[in-house]
């Protein structure tokens, strides 16, 4: 893992490894309960505080420069959302996705 500011990047994985993350995740309505559906929602939770803190990273130059909470910038409010997305933020931690050894602007 690369550090920029305490950040660290993601494990890159193949297009093989992805493609099979893909099909199984649309496989899963197939097996649908609960718990995998708050599984996948967990997941898809972690990956988007990941998309948001790289984004942040790369467009305040890793937190040397500030952002606005527009849609000129990153749409955000001050206030905690809590619960579940707190949890994939802690859960996340650190880690961004780099290019290069830079943050990536993660659009989502």
């Amino acid at each position: 893992m690369e550090n920029i500011k305490g950040a660290t990047d993601i494990n890159a994985i193949s297009e093989s490894d992805f493609e099979r993350i893909i099909v199984k995740l649309k496989m899963a309505d197939k097996e649908l309960n609960t718990k995998n559906i708050l599984k996948v929602y967990n997941e898809a939770l972690k990956a988007q505080a990941i998309a948001a803190r790289s984004f942040a990273m790369a467009y305040t130059n890793n937190g040397s420069g500030s952002i606005c909470d527009s849609q000129d910038c990153q749409v955000f409010q001050d206030n905690e959302k809590g619960g579940r997305w707190n949890e994939a933020v802690d859960a996340t931690k650190g880690k961004v996705m780099v290019s290069g050894g830079q943050p990536i602007k993660a659009w989502f």
